[in-house]
């Protein structure tokens, strides 16, 4: 697996083992580049190309311990990656820590790397940010990070915003299909939401059974309200808006 998709992971141990490669004295200089090149592609940019921060969840003790190294060839890069990494611990920062996929989100989420780069990259880009004028950006995007049930809906029926349109899903992908690419939008490009279980878009598939048209703003804003919760601490159901 890709240094990136590692990071993306959120898998502690499989983290520690790629980044302590990069640093292995006893590896080739052409494979600490390629897993340098790895976390640098896991950190996110803005549309405008602006470096923001990503979240892991173990301290890269390697990458710490190559930008102390001040005679190593690396240690410029690795300081300049550490800035753009936040972890659980990381002195000056206040943050909780990323909760680790369990075995099972972890096969949902390399189901969902797969279909994500067959069937969404092409529009939403393997960096999730879109193209201008075809698929808007999934990195921090509200709805991507927001209620999965919402979000579940959106794959499923479509989605339409400006002069773009997602085309609906449920033709196409199982609940297992949408559940994976779901949970892994929602844990890369430093996405620390939680995964999205096969369940919630089945029965967000039976709410939609009947609904034709592609979902819009307002209609995902009034999905929001009814979801909210309400006097009494009951949540109404989005039926088959």
């Amino acid at each position: 697996m890709a240094a990136s998709a590692v990071l993306k992971s959120a898998n502690g141990p499989r983290i520690e083992r790629v980044l302590a490669l990069a640093g292995d004295p006893a590896a080739p200089a052409w494979l600490h580049r390629a897993l340098l090149d790895g976390v640098q592609r896991f950190v996110p940019r803005s549309p405008d190309g602006e470096v923001l921060t990503a979240v892991i969840p173990v301290e890269p003790k390697t990458l710490l311990a190559m930008a102390a190294a001040k005679d190593s060839p690396d240690a410029a890069r690795a300081t300049q990656l550490l800035a753009s990494l936040k972890w659980p611990g990381k002195p000056g920062l206040k943050t909780a820590a990323v909760v680790p996929l369990t075995p099972a989100e972890q096969a949902l989420f390399d189901q969902g790397a797969a279909q994500f780069a067959t069937l969404c990259a092409a529009c939403h880009q393997p960096t999730g940010q879109g193209l201008a004028g075809l698929a808007p950006p999934l990195v921090n995007s509200r709805w991507a990070l927001g209620d999965e049930r919402i979000l579940a809906r959106i794959v499923l029926a479509g989605k339409t915003q400006e002069n773009m349109t997602m085309p609906a899903m449920k033709a196409v992908l199982t609940d297992e299909a949408i559940a994976g690419v779901l949970t892994y939008i929602r844990r890369s490009w430093g996405h620390e939401a939680g995964a999205v279980a096969p369940k919630v878009v089945a029965d967000a598939r039976a709410a939609v059974a009947t609904r034709e048209e592609p979902w819009n703003d307002e209609d995902l804003a009034q999905l929001q309200r009814m979801f909210s919760p309400r006097r009494g601490g009951k949540r109404r159901e989005a039926g088959t808006q």
